[in-house]
């Protein structure tokens, strides 16, 4: 499957801006200098790199022609990796539901101002 341009630019740019912001950001919020977060960030940089290895293919007819394919990270912070989770995820519960219609997939957030409230609520 081809990935369409746009998810690809769309990925470089997290990327980047990880590979320029990750350790300052870290120095001014040291909490999230814990390897909770430190190995799901290094496994997104590193998607899809020969470095973190590879499949190659060369051509049947020749033998010349090599292509090589870096694994992904499979990771649900990456974005190209979450993306097959999502597609996987809607298509086993459209599976489940009703035949024949079409779902979206929505996520619903909390306002800001009553987080406090569901965070510190014990029931």
């Amino acid at each position: 499957m081809k990935i369409p341009l746009h998810l690809k630019i769309d990925k470089e740019i997290f990327r980047t801006i990880f590979l320029d912001h990750w350790d300052s950001f870290k120095e001014r919020h040291p909490g999230f200098d814990t390897s909770q977060y430190e190995e799901p960030v290094q496994k997104m940089l590193g998607c899809g790199k020969e470095s973190n290895g590879y499949s190659e293919y060369r051509c049947v007819h020749c033998g010349r022609d090599v292509r090589r394919i870096g694994f992904t990270c499979k990771s649900c912070f990456c974005l190209s990796c979450a993306k097959k989770y999502v597609d996987d995820f809607v298509a086993q519960v459209s599976q489940v539901l009703h035949p024949g219609l079409i779902y979206r997939h929505i996520v619903l957030t909390i306002p800001e101002q009553l987080r406090p409230v569901f965070f510190y609520s014990t029931t």
